[in-house]
Protein backbone atom coordinates (compact mmCIF):
# COMPACT_ATOMS: atom_id res chain seq x y z
CA UNK A 1 0.00 0.00 0.00
CA UNK A 2 2.99 2.31 0.29
CA UNK A 3 2.90 2.75 -3.51
CA UNK A 4 -0.83 3.51 -3.80
CA UNK A 5 -1.78 7.15 -4.40
CA UNK A 6 -5.49 6.78 -3.74
CA UNK A 7 -5.64 4.61 -0.61
CA UNK A 8 -9.33 5.34 -0.12
CA UNK A 9 -10.35 4.09 -3.58
CA UNK A 10 -8.02 1.11 -3.32
CA UNK A 11 -9.49 -0.08 -0.01
CA UNK A 12 -13.07 0.59 -1.08
CA UNK A 13 -12.52 -1.53 -4.18
CA UNK A 14 -10.85 -4.30 -2.16
CA UNK A 15 -13.79 -4.31 0.23
CA UNK A 16 -16.28 -4.34 -2.66
CA UNK A 17 -14.77 -7.34 -4.47
CA UNK A 18 -13.97 -9.50 -1.45
CA UNK A 19 -16.45 -12.19 -0.43
CA UNK A 20 -17.98 -11.84 3.04
CA UNK A 21 -15.32 -14.18 4.42
CA UNK A 22 -12.60 -12.94 2.07
CA UNK A 23 -9.10 -12.11 3.29
CA UNK A 24 -7.03 -9.11 2.28
CA UNK A 25 -3.29 -9.55 2.82
CA UNK A 26 -1.24 -6.38 2.99
CA UNK A 27 2.50 -5.96 3.38
CA UNK A 28 4.08 -2.58 3.89
CA UNK A 29 7.19 -1.17 5.58
CA UNK A 30 6.81 0.06 9.15
CA UNK A 31 7.81 3.71 9.40
CA UNK A 32 8.31 3.38 13.16
CA UNK A 33 10.98 0.68 13.28
CA UNK A 34 13.52 0.88 16.10
CA UNK A 35 16.40 1.91 13.84
CA UNK A 36 14.27 4.61 12.18
CA UNK A 37 13.23 5.97 15.59
CA UNK A 38 16.87 6.22 16.64
CA UNK A 39 17.79 7.93 13.36
CA UNK A 40 14.93 10.41 13.84
CA UNK A 41 16.21 11.33 17.33
CA UNK A 42 19.52 12.32 15.70
CA UNK A 43 17.78 14.37 12.99
CA UNK A 44 18.11 11.74 10.26
CA UNK A 45 15.27 10.66 7.98
CA UNK A 46 13.80 7.17 8.20
CA UNK A 47 15.07 4.85 5.44
CA UNK A 48 11.69 4.43 3.73
CA UNK A 49 11.29 8.11 2.90
CA UNK A 50 14.57 8.55 1.03
CA UNK A 51 13.62 10.54 -2.10
CA UNK A 52 16.90 9.61 -3.81
CA UNK A 53 16.79 5.84 -3.22
CA UNK A 54 16.38 3.76 -6.38
CA UNK A 55 13.02 2.20 -5.40
CA UNK A 56 12.10 3.63 -1.98
CA UNK A 57 11.47 6.98 -3.67
CA UNK A 58 8.30 5.44 -5.10
CA UNK A 59 6.71 5.23 -1.64
CA UNK A 60 3.85 7.72 -1.50
CA UNK A 61 2.27 6.56 1.79
CA UNK A 62 4.00 5.64 5.02
CA UNK A 63 2.43 3.54 7.73
CA UNK A 64 2.85 2.62 11.36
CA UNK A 65 0.86 -0.02 13.20
CA UNK A 66 -1.53 2.66 14.44
CA UNK A 67 -2.06 4.39 11.09
CA UNK A 68 -2.65 1.24 9.04
CA UNK A 69 -4.99 -0.15 11.73
CA UNK A 70 -6.94 3.10 11.71
CA UNK A 71 -7.35 3.21 7.92
CA UNK A 72 -8.35 -0.46 7.68
CA UNK A 73 -10.95 -0.11 10.43
CA UNK A 74 -12.25 3.05 8.75
CA UNK A 75 -13.06 0.97 5.66
CA UNK A 76 -14.71 -1.77 7.73
CA UNK A 77 -11.92 -4.34 7.59
CA UNK A 78 -11.40 -6.53 10.63
CA UNK A 79 -7.77 -7.19 11.45
CA UNK A 80 -7.29 -10.89 12.06
CA UNK A 81 -3.48 -11.00 12.24
CA UNK A 82 -0.97 -8.21 12.48
CA UNK A 83 2.69 -9.07 12.77
CA UNK A 84 6.18 -8.53 11.51
CA UNK A 85 8.52 -11.26 10.39
CA UNK A 86 11.68 -9.17 10.28
CA UNK A 87 13.37 -6.86 12.75
CA UNK A 88 16.20 -4.95 11.10
CA UNK A 89 18.38 -2.90 13.42
CA UNK A 90 21.12 -0.90 11.75
CA UNK A 91 23.87 -0.26 14.26
CA UNK A 92 26.03 1.63 11.76
CA UNK A 93 25.05 2.48 8.19
CA UNK A 94 26.81 -0.51 6.58
CA UNK A 95 26.29 -2.94 9.46
CA UNK A 96 22.93 -4.27 10.50
CA UNK A 97 21.41 -7.15 12.38
CA UNK A 98 18.36 -8.87 10.93
CA UNK A 99 16.22 -11.30 12.93
CA UNK A 100 13.73 -13.55 11.14
CA UNK A 101 10.79 -15.16 12.94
Amino acid sequence: MEHVFDTENFLQECHRILDDNGILIITTPNLATLHDRIKFIFGLSPRDIDATHSYLKTHVRHFTYQSISKVLKHFNFKIKYFYTNVIDFRVIYDFHITLYF
